[in-house]
């Protein structure tokens, strides 16, 4: 079955946003993990003087601000790219008309 225009430009759309979102994710969490190892490491520095808790605090930093930075990353990952570029966009998006009046559900009771 050949692909229409449409159902090629929302591929092209979907892997657009996948590497997006991906890109987004990955930096999100090396940055994360960056910062949480080296905060870890001053907290460590400053509680401790010893090898074993300062690794502690290094590990608890990266794992929890890694995994911080990669959850914003994603969420920025889902913000459209710019303007022009909206993910919904069309080239006629008023030729539908929009809802007029309220619709009810057949399934509904009135009170």
């Amino acid at each position: 079955m050949p692909k229409t225009p449409r159902a090629s430009a929302d591929i092209e759309r979907g892997r657009k946003h996948e590497s997006r979102v991906v890109t987004r994710l990955t930096v999100g969490a090396a940055l994360g993990s960056a910062a949480g190892a080296l905060a870890g490491l001053v907290v460590g520095l400053i509680v401790t003087q010893t090898t074993g808790p300062l690794v502690t605090c290094i590990l608890v930093g990266l794992i929890g601000l890694g995994g911080l930075g990669a959850l914003w990353g994603r969420m920025a990952g889902l913000e459209s790219p710019g303007p022009s570029e909206e993910p919904m966009q069309t080239e006629h998006s008023l030729a539908e008309p929009a809802a007029t009046r309220e619709q009810r559900s057949p399934h509904r009771a009135e009170w």
